[in-house]
């Protein structure tokens, strides 16, 4: 009797996986709002906070390979109960995050498009992204894994696009913001460092490589190699 191959995250799926996860490409647009001083706190949290993180995701998410990630690291230090608390705060911060998404999706087809979408439209449009996505969260994450692949391909190629019409624009009319050392200094005013959480939101991710250790080839090895990979590659 033939037996069905089970499907397998590869290393370079797992490091693509990384980057749809990680790599937020709206956080983009709050973080140029910091000025120049961006820069500073892009520097410094990678050394203060991705690095560690990633350490400490590498290395709980290569020691326990389950597939319940925070909860299990969670559940095996303080207890189910704690586990479950914090796998709560953790989810219900999707659902809100798929909401906001699906309330800008049709505005955003709307400014593509340039024709305005009616109330009724746009309601549909939002109801069909929802679903599109709980569809896709039915199955398996290593049955649904070019979702992950094209997607990140996606960001990357945006990315790319984005910063070759900025270098291109830059180097034929100038720079629309005056560089100088002063400027890229920290900022304490609450209006700066509130566009710096968008910063560690877009840092922020790691440990859901953990969830996908049953479906890798050698999660031992790979999901530090991922994080690794994949946080240089961001």
């Amino acid at each position: 009797m033939l037996t069905k191959k089970k499907k397998t995250f590869r290393l370079y799926e797992v490091v693509l996986s990384v980057i749809t996860i990680i790599f937020v490409v709206e956080a983009a647009s709050p973080a140029a709002a910091i000025g120049n001083s961006q820069y500073f706190w892009w520097a410094f949290l990678i050394l203060t906070f991705l690095l560690p993180y990633g350490l400490v995701a590498a290395e709980l998410g290569s020691t326990y390979q389950d597939e319940g990630g925070l909860y299990d690291w969670i559940r095996r230090a303080y207890g189910p109960r704690w586990g479950a608390r914090a796998a709560w705060f953790y989810w219900i911060n999707f659902p809100l995050w798929m909401a906001s998404l699906a309330i800008i999706f049709p505005e955003v087809l709307s400014s593509i498009s340039g024709t305005e979408i009616s109330t009724f439209w746009a309601t549909i449009i939002q109801l069909a992204f929802i679903w599109i996505v709980v569809f896709i969260s039915l199955f398996r994450v290593s049955d649904s894994k070019w979702v992950l692949n094209l997607s990140a391909v996606i960001k990357v190629f945006l990315a790319l696009v984005v910063g070759s019409i900025g270098v291109y624009v830059a180097c034929t009319r100038g720079m629309a913001t005056e560089f100088t050392w002063g400027s890229m200094l920290p900022s304490l005013e609450l209006t700066s460092l509130a566009y710096v959480s968008v910063i560690l939101f877009n840092f922020m991710g790691f440990e859901v490589l953990s969830s996908f250790t049953s479906d890798m080839e050698n999660p031992r090895k790979q999901v530090p190699q991922a994080i690794a990979a994949g946080g240089i590659a961001i």
